[in-house]
């Protein structure tokens, strides 16, 4: 997660994490910096403006960061990862044509054309499939950002992003995986819970380290909210790059008493449960989990899921009804868990998925992304803690099951008879588990013009 640290954005040992080359390290630490800085600090730092470092640990800021001029102590305000993030901080420059002059200036500031061009040419030696796996997914997210910058506005230098894109499409050509490759992936998946990094029982007094068991695969005893039709807003957000599973763990109350439970709320009250006080209460310790996992893409074009988690988030519910509790992550019965991949993590102990826990008080953006501002689902790029981010988003007002959004689904939509699933963003192949992605993007990086 992300240390308040006085280093300024850009600086990064991405090396240390792609050895097949070592462009490819620097192509991480260039798209996906170990430093970030709030709108402000971008604005200063990218435009050339002397932002005056900071020694020492300082305090959360409390500035508005949509302010036009930065605060006197705007150096304090600079923040360092322990890891590479997962989502690019540059995702911010899909807000404004100010926010994507801002990427592309910082892209020839720092000569990002030459780099991938090397890249390109360049003689890689993966260590494994994992890395390649890790790399392609990198380097398609930078190309989603690129790609969706076209038609900004005179502001931006579009021949200067087309040959960008054009260079990054050999770059991605080159990363993609054989089927034996993903075969490979598949085999070499952690298939059960390494008991050396994490708990598979939730312990009455405390969450910590607790890992379920569907982040393995295993899903009996969980139901699983099906969005096959209709896309849950993390998919969409992450244009479909990620495979998105959402879960719910009932204790003493079948998948059968679960489905005509949905029904009755979601009868009594539509689209309005999230905004309803006296929704009819899930059991104690009830579990819900988001699943997020990376796609890999096949020389033929074919898209299937990595199953290796780049985030899990789940919040348990330990009564009926809210009471006040201390020991518990919003003081009132929630508990509260989230974890994050570390590609280093993931390549150096794969037994350990990668994941590493997100401290509740840590500082992070608001929104999905965590160490990068989500302008999707949030009006600023102001710091919280991971712990508020988490209540702000589901549980500022109510408790329990009037906080799960997916109660507010229609548990009567069924499972697309046809090919096309989740808005029409994924086509069903012939065989099982392999899509086509038909976004924009993708066609764009696969296809020649």
């Amino acid at each position: 997660m992300l240390l308040m640290l006085s280093i300024l954005l850009g600086l990064g040992n991405g090396v240390d994490t792609y050895s097949f080359c070592p462009k490819a390290g620097e192509f991480l630490d260039l798209f996906f910096p170990l430093e970030t800085l709030p709108s402000i600090q971008t604005n200063s730092y990218v435009w050339g403006k002397n932002i005056p470092p900071v020694e020492t640990y300082v305090e959360l800021p409390r500035q508005n960061f949509l302010a036009t001029e930065p605060a006197s102590d705007a150096g304090k305000e600079v923040l360092r990862m322990d890891s590479h993030s997962i989502d690019s901080y540059w995702s911010v420059s899909l807000v404004s044509v100010e926010r994507a002059v801002q990427f592309v200036t910082w892209c020839k500031k720092k000569d990002a054309l030459a780099l991938i061009d090397d890249l390109s040419y360049s003689e890689w030696h993966f260590s494994s499939v994992l890395e390649k796996s890790l790399f392609q997914r990198d380097v398609y997210q930078v190309f989603c950002l690129l790609d969706r910058l076209e038609g900004y506005g005179a502001g931006i230098d579009q021949p200067y992003l087309n040959s960008l894109k054009e260079a990054l499409k050999l770059v991605f050509h080159r990363a993609l995986l054989s089927k034996s490759e993903y075969d490979q992936l598949m085999e070499h998946r952690p298939s059960k819970l390494n008991r050396t990094f994490f708990r598979s029982r939730l312990d009455e007094e405390s969450p910590k380290l607790y890992l379920p068991e569907p982040v393995y695969g295993r899903t009996a005893g969980w139901n699983e909210i099906d969005y096959s039709k209709s896309a849950t807003k993390h998919f969409i957000t992450y244009e479909g790059r990620s495979f998105i599973k959402v879960l719910v763990k009932t204790p003493g109350i079948s998948q059968r008493e679960f489905l005509e439970y949905r029904k009755r709320v979601f009868s009594k009250y539509g689209q309005n449960v999230t905004i309803s006080s006296n929704v009819e209460p899930l059991p104690a310790n009830t579990e819900t989990l988001l699943l997020r996992t990376f796609g890999v893409f096949l020389t033929d074009g074919r898209y299937a899921d990595s199953h290796l988690p780049e985030s899990v988030t789940m919040r348990i519910f330990r009564y009926e009804t809210q009471r006040l509790d201390r020991k518990t992550s919003d003081f009132r019965g929630t508990d509260i868990l989230s974890y994050s991949m570390s590609r280093e993590n993931l390549m150096k102990r794969p037994g350990s998925l990668g994941l590493a826990e997100d401290e509740l008080d840590a500082p992070t953006f608001l929104g999905f992304f965590k160490s990068a501002p989500d302008h999707g689902n949030s009006y600023s790029d102001a710091l919280a803690t991971v712990r508020y981010n988490c209540i702000g988003c589901h549980s500022e007002l109510h408790y329990g099951a009037a906080t799960v959004f997916s109660l507010a689904k229609d548990p009567t939509m069924h499972y697309p008879r046809g090919n096309h699933l989740y808005n029409e963003m994924l086509v069903r192949t012939e065989e099982k588990n392999f899509f086509l992605l038909e976004t924009r993007a993708f066609t764009n990086i696969f296809f020649d013009d």
